[in-house]
């Protein structure tokens, strides 16, 4: 008993990610060409697309329609279904579930919780520059194109996973991101009166 828990603990500290880089991002962008140029700027790398897929995140809550127009920019392709939302595209049903999740009220600041520093007890407040721990482990790399990596929840007790697939282009965009979409941990109420 005593080995086979020793083993499992070292199998599960060997596949845990280690949270050695942080990201950064001066400020959200303010329109498609902005989010373009970000995006085109950062997403060489798979935590570089993850950190526009979180721009996009965040901006969804404060602005539903420039947040989908940034995320039709950051999903894969396979994400995505004919729609009006950006040059003939929007995010498919799958992407659109999760996302919204995110728009329930109770939801709105959950973005906000990947962003390092952040506490519930404050309701998630952050301000310019954006930091974000993201880190791999050594199951990450599915193929060539196709990367897991995990982000730094601080509404959570662990990192959430985010697989991102390079495009034909050299930009990596977001495939799978449904626990971003998870509850985070509810900031207390505030007593006004």
């Amino acid at each position: 008993m005593k080995t086979t828990l020793s083993l499992f603990l070292a199998l599960a500290l060997a596949a845990a990610p280690a949270f050695a880089d942080e990201y950064a991002l001066e400020a959200l962008p303010a329109s498609a060409e902005e989010f373009i140029a970000l995006r085109d700027r950062l997403a060489l790398t798979p935590e570089g697309g993850a950190v526009a897929m979180l721009a996009a995140l965040m901006t969804l809550p404060e602005n539903r329609e420039l947040g989908l127009v940034f995320l039709t920019l950051a999903l894969d392709q396979s994400n995505l279904s004919a729609g009006n939302v950006y040059k003939g595209y929007k995010p498919g049903s799958g992407a659109m579930f999760h996302i919204d999740r995110l728009l329930e009220p109770s939801r709105a600041r959950a973005p906000y919780s990947y962003v390092l520093g952040t506490d519930p007890a404050d309701g998630y407040a952050a301000a310019a520059p954006y930091r974000f721990g993201i880190s791999r482990n050594q199951y990450s790399v599915i193929d060539e194109r196709t990367v897991k990596v995990f982000v730094a929840c601080s509404g959570a007790a662990s990192a959430r996973p985010m697989t991102l697939r390079r495009n034909d282009k050299g930009i990596w965009k977001a495939l799978e991101f449904s626990s971003f979409s998870l509850d985070v941990a509810v900031p207390p109420p505030t007593d006004d009166l």
